[in-house]
């Protein structure tokens, strides 16, 4: 499997390894809508979605963030977006 971003291979691998990589480092908490601009402002929030008219967070760290947070099992679509997060804040570092 390989993730391509901006035409470039950036990460390559069998799907098990690559989510072994982010095991313990994929965090979850169900917040208010108007309360997601200030989480993604606090930590690397690399994927949202609705639920039952909330926002479920998925948050990238190596410890749990705390304040509610709850350790996910990492999954393909956490090391993608995982992986895209980190490619802009490499290119954010190089400008």
């Amino acid at each position: 499997m390989a993730i391509i971003a901006r035409g470039q291979i950036v990460r390559e691998g069998s799907p098990t390894e690559l989510i072994a990589q982010l095991d313990g480092s994929i965090w979850v908490k169900t917040v208010e809508r108007s309360a997601v601009d200030a989480y993604r402002a606090q930590h690397q929030v690399i994927s949202s979605h609705l639920f039952a008219g909330q926002c479920v967070l998925h948050v990238l760290a190596e410890q749990n963030p705390g304040n509610g947070f709850s350790a996910q099992e990492p999954d393909l679509e956490d090391v993608y977006f995982a992986t895209l997060l980190q490619q802009n804040d490499q290119i954010e570092e190089a400008a």
